[in-house]
């Protein structure tokens, strides 16, 4: 079983689905390290070291109960939640974004089991539906972006898109490419040694970031200078994809 801890550095995540990312993201490193132990092929230089074609997120799902269903396209979804969905969605990411935007998957709750099982006061404040699309900016670095929507049943947003806000945050367009992002995360630990790289959202600050990650060894970082045990650790630079500034710097431990 394999656990993994964050050190050091203020956990502002608030996304569980970006939580689960990070996980993965971390395991895989760890089964390529184990299986390279073993003399297994490692993955290629190119993957090892973030020089791959581009990046990719993934989503997860909610649970919705019992009785949620599948949604084979936006059009399954009720007229006047289609329109409340889509008027928001070029309102908050503008219209030429939104055209870039592709329905993935979507799931439906029921809404009677949903009512019986809320536990806030308004009976009515529930994910009714599930919303993910896809999206793309290869020459950006972004292979492909799992964006994902929660909205109640009358189509209001019950959790936001984990895109920006793109209308109304000056210069968060367009983004800085990964490539710029690897010469920064070079400057701070990342020129000699392989890694991995991600892309995530943070709704706290409503922003996108490159992340950098690798096994940390017995480096000594100024931002956690108490002394590591047990376990492997890895260290992780986030690195803004709007200004290309440095968001945060932290350390993780797994524990085999």
């Amino acid at each position: 079983m394999l656990i993994i801890f964050s050190l050091g550095g203020d956990q502002n995540e608030t996304s569980k689905m970006m939580t689960s990312y990070r996980s993965c993201c971390l395991i895989s490193m760890l089964l390529c390290l184990m299986q390279a132990g073993q003399g297994s092929a490692a993955p290629s230089a190119d993957v090892q070291d973030g020089k791959n074609a581009g990046v990719s997120k993934s989503a997860g799902w909610y649970f919705m109960g019992d009785k949620a269903k599948p949604l084979t396209s936006l059009d399954a979804l009720p007229a006047g939640v289609l329109g409340k969905l889509q008027a928001h969605l070029k309102s908050r990411l503008g219209r030429e974004f939104y055209a870039d935007l592709k329905f993935s998957s979507g799931r439906q709750a029921d809404a009677e089991e949903m009512r019986g099982r809320a536990t806030s006061k308004n009976a009515s404040d529930f994910r009714m539906y599930d919303i993910q699309f896809t999206w793309s900016l290869p020459d950006s670095g972004v292979e492909s972006y799992v964006a994902q929507i929660g909205l109640r049943e009358d189509g209001s947003v019950f959790e936001e898109i984990d895109l920006p806000a793109f209308t109304s945050k000056k210069g968060a367009l367009p983004l800085v490419p990964l490539k710029k992002a690897k010469e920064v995360a070079k400057l701070h630990g990342f020129a000699k040694t392989s890694f991995e790289t991600a892309i995530g959202y943070d709704r706290e600050t409503d922003a996108l970031f490159w992340r950098f990650s690798r096994p940390a060894g017995d480096e000594f970082f100024p931002f956690d200078p108490a002394p590591r045990t047990g376990g492997l650790h890895f260290y992780h630079l986030e690195v803004s994809a709007h200004d290309g500034s440095i968001v945060r710097q932290y350390l993780s431990r797994v524990v085999n």
